[in-house]
C-alpha cells in the first residue's frame, strides 16, 4: 500500500501522538521520537513569538499584521468635480484593537520611481505623491473593513506635460497601513502593486 501525504498537526494533535509508542497511517510507522521532536519545535517557535510580541508591546510598538483581498480601482472617478483615481482596498487588521491605524495609497513609475509632488497638496512629507491619511482604530481583534476608499484628482499625479501634446504613462502605486501610536509610523501591511495607465491631454 502506498503512503500518504500527512497533514500538519497542531500542538495538541502532536503531543497526543508523541504520547504513542508508534503511530500506524497509511501503512507507515512514525517514531514517536520524531513526533515529540516535532511538537517541542512548535512549542518553541510559539514561545519565542510570544517573547518577541512581548518586547514589541513593551516599547510601545504593535504587532499587528494586515491581510489584504481585492482592490477594487474606479480610473475615472469624480469626487467634488475633479476627475481621478479611486481605490477601495479590502483587508483584515490582525492585533491592532484600540490602536490608531493610517490608511494612504502611494504612486510611482513603473520602473518604481516615485511621482514627485509640485504643491503639498497630495504629497508625503518628502515630497513624494501620495493619498489617504484616514485614521482607522480597530474595535475587534481582526477588524475586516470593505468600505474604505482613498481618492486622487489625476491633476495630483503632477506629470504635465510641458511641450503641450498628450503623453501616456505607465504608473502603479499600493496601499499601506501604518500604526500611528508612537513618535514614528510603524508600517504594518503593505498591498500589492496596481498598476495603471494614465495619459495628459
Amino acid at each position: 500500500m502506498k503512503g500518504k501525504t500527512l497533514p500538519i498537526l497542531g500542538l495538541a494533535a502532536a503531543l497526543s501522538l508523541a504520547s504513542c509508542d508508534a503511530v500506524i497511517i497509511g501503512g507507515s510507522v512514525l517514531a514517536a521520537s520524531n513526533k515529540r521532536a516535532e511538537a517541542e519545535r512548535y512549542r518553541a517557535d510559539m514561545e519565542y513569538k510570544a517573547r518577541i510580541d512581548a518586547s514589541r508591546l513593551a516599547r510601545g510598538e504593535s504587532i499587528a499584521t494586515v491581510s489584504f483581498g481585492n482592490i477594487d480601482v474606479n480610473y475615472n472617478a469624480v469626487e467634488q468635480g475633479q476627475r481621478g483615481i479611486r481605490l477601495s482596498p479590502n483587508f483584515v487588521i490582525h492585533n491592532q484593537r484600540g490602536r490608531d491605524t493610517m490608511l494612504n495609497v502611494y504612486f510611482y513609475h513603473e520602473n518604481g520611481e516615485s511621482l514627485l509632488d509640485r504643491d503639498g497638496l497630495f504629497s508625503t512629507s518628502n515630497g513624494k505623491v501620495a493619498a489617504g491619511g484616514e485614521i482607522l482604530t480597530p474595535s475587534w481583534g481582526n477588524a475586516s473593513y470593505t468600505d474604505r476608499s482613498v481618492f486622487l484628482p489625476s491633476s495630483q499625479l503632477d506629470l504635465g506635460n510641458p511641450e503641450g501634446n498628450p503623453r501616456e504613462y505607465k504608473l502603479k502605486c499600493f496601499v499601506m497601513l501604518q500604526d500611528v501610536n508612537s513618535g514614528r509610523p510603524q508600517t504594518i501591511g503593505r498591498s500589492k502593486w496596481v498598476y495603471f495607465n494614465y495619459k495628459t491631454k
